[in-house]
């Protein structure tokens, strides 16, 4: 009997922290507006922000990839597992998306001797814009969750003095693990 009832304690007691609300939660995203990286996602009820970054630097620091992004979000639907379907969150999310990019190429040999000279492509653009999605297991839980979006994108070449280059719908993707 007190076999049992120990796990009976210990069951629910998991069903529980599996049903506990997240204050934040770490993964990888991949898109735009949600940037390109790892992330950091912190919840305040139904509401979030989420930051993410990578840099990539190669070639003695001649070549550099570095991917920032921030945006907020709100949830506007949640709905708990049923049969077979895990949980789902229905979510609306804006920000902003800065990529740099610095690529250093060989070219040739110079017109005064046999060195090479090195030519340097500077590449920066700036989106900004806000979607919908959907986050697939855990939204807002402890655990792990993955989450899709559809965002809507004006892009500019450019950060500091930016011209408007496209507008269009663009995907989004990622995994938490939410704690």
């Amino acid at each position: 009997m007190v076999l049992l009832l120990t796990m009976t304690n210990v069951s629910f007691a998991k069903e529980n922290e599996s049903h506990q609300s997240a204050t934040q939660a770490v993964g990888f995203s991949a898109g735009w507006i949600s940037g390109n990286g790892i992330t950091y996602r912190r919840y305040f009820g139904k509401h979030f922000l989420q930051g993410t970054i990578v840099g990539v630097v190669s070639n003695n620091a001649d070549d550099a990839y570095i991917n920032t992004a921030f945006s907020a979000g709100t949830y506007l639907h949640k709905l708990k597992a049923s049969g077979i379907f895990p949980p789902l969150g229905l979510k609306i999310m804006a920000g902003a998306d800065l990529l740099l990019e610095r690529r250093s190429e060989a070219e040739g040999k110079s017109p005064a001797g046999g060195s090479t000279v090195a030519r340097t492509s500077n590449h920066d653009m700036s989106y900004y814009g806000g979607g919908v999605g959907i986050d697939i297991g855990n939204p807002g839980r402890a655990g792990l969750s993955l989450w899709i979006a559809l965002n809507y994108v004006f892009a500019y070449d450019g950060i500091s003095s930016p011209n408007f280059e496209w507008f269009g719908a663009r995907p989004a993707a990622g995994i938490l693990y939410g704690w």
